[in-house]
């Protein structure tokens, strides 16, 4: 009877407990009830089988996730907190869809949807190919130089990735820029992948690399002949009219590019013209003529150079005696004495000397407002406007001004 007594005790308490624990759970379920919320986040891909690779250039996927959690605990939750993933240790090539796992941070959190629940996945095969390398020299070396053929080191890449794409690849081309280039050589270049056809093997973002990244290209530079910057010199012959003189002489252009031996250009200083005649010139001549190249040399261009000779009147001196005139004399007074000669220099081009009207050379004394008397009066000289007076003698002269004799009355 005890033993029951005990039992029946045993068994109030334990349902005593059950209505306490339910009582404590509705009354937190009240005050912290559950609530729901959806995040999203991206896809960890795992475990990629060795030889086989998701290309890069599929889109990285996203999963929308919806939960329920208590109030407190979803108030701590963030995107940031799960993780999904896909696991593809089992995965095969090609394209499949593969379920999307999700971890939860909380084992009070409860999953409700994944959306996507699967997603698309396509796996190629890890693919490597060693193939050859081609450089392509672009440009030229300097007019006298010549490039050797270029090495390249190594003469084979291995390239790595996606088997779409590596079975594409033919080779391996290295771009070499030759302009400019005057001595040997050496530096490391990127390479560019191109297929059958010659056309350009786009790699970016498609996790493709080639080992190694870049190839060393030697090629040497040789000098075959050497070239010369020279002044041109113009070659004159005869002599040019009398009146004139050789004022300055032009060449278009002024110097040229001689090409040749070393050896042959060490005595090349200057190149002459052929001759240009200049006989009787008595103008500014301009003149297209030919060059004189020395031997085992040559001038690539031009053929002709313009010469330009420039003339100038010869400035000469010239002495005149010319007589002295008096004007403006008061009627009825005259000048005693004999007549006065001026000696004169004048300067000028010979050709206006030439073509001077003597007429127009005078020496003149002003006489105006003077009466009978003896004077000291300045010589004036005027020249036509080409000539410039050099020396005048005498500077003035002593002028005796007296009345007119009346004349005598006719018989």
């Amino acid at each position: 009877m005890t033993s029951l007594l005990r039992s029946f005790d045993v068994s109030r308490g334990v349902v005593a407990l059950a209505i306490a624990v339910l009582l404590f759970v509705y009354v937190h379920s009240e005050a912290n009830p559950a609530e729901i919320a959806t995040f999203e986040m991206p896809i960890d891909i795992v475990d990629v089988p060795p030889g086989l690779l998701v290309p890069p250039s599929q889109a990285a996927p996203t999963v929308r996730v919806r939960i329920s959690a208590p109030r407190d605990t979803l108030a701590g939750i963030r995107s940031t907190s799960f993780r999904a993933l896909v696991d593809l240790r089992k995965a095969t090539s090609g394209a499949n869809e593969y379920l999307v796992a999700v971890e939860l941070p909380d084992p009070r959190i409860r999953l409700i949807e994944v959306v996507p629940s699967e997603i698309p996945i396509r796996l190629e095969e890890l693919l490597s190919r060693r193939i050859p390398v081609r450089v392509n020299r672009l440009g030229s070396v300097p007019f006298g130089y010549e490039a050797g053929s270029p090495e390249a080191n190594p003469a084979e890449v291995e390239v790595i990735g996606p088997s779409s794409v590596v079975q594409r690849v033919a080779g391996a081309g290295v771009d070499l820029r030759l302009d400019g280039a005057t001595a040997n050589l050496d530096a490391a270049h990127g390479t560019t992948l191109f297929d059958i056809q010659g056309q350009t093997v786009s790699t970016e973002g498609r996790g493709v690399r080639t080992v190694p990244e870049s190839i060393r290209v030697k090629v040497s530079i040789t000098q075959q002949i050497t070239y010369k910057s020279v002044p041109v010199r113009p070659t004159l012959v005869g002599n040019v009219d009398p009146g004139f003189t050789v004022d300055g002489l032009t060449v278009e252009p002024s110097t040229v590019t001689v090409v040749g031996a070393p050896e042959a250009l060490r005595q090349v200083d200057v190149i002459d013209t052929q001759t240009v005649d200049v006989a009787d010139a008595a103008a500014t001549l301009s003149r297209l003529v030919t060059l004189r190249i020395p031997a085992n040399t040559s001038v690539p261009s031009p053929e002709a150079v313009r010469v330009g000779i420039r003339l100038s009147p010869l400035v000469v001196l010239q002495p005149f005696n010319i007589p002295i005139s008096f004007v403006n004399l008061s009627s009825g007074l005259q000048v005693a004495g004999s007549l006065s000669i001026e000696q004169i220099t004048v300067r000028g081009a010979s050709t206006a000397i030439r073509s001077a009207d003597p007429a127009q050379i005078r020496a003149t004394v002003d006489l105006s407002g003077l009466t009978a008397g003896t004077y000291d009066r300045t010589v004036t000289v005027s020249l036509p406007g080409e000539l410039s007076l050099q020396s005048s003698t005498p500077s003035s002269i002593s002028v005796q001004i007296a009345a007119q004799e009346s004349a005598p009355p006719p018989p």
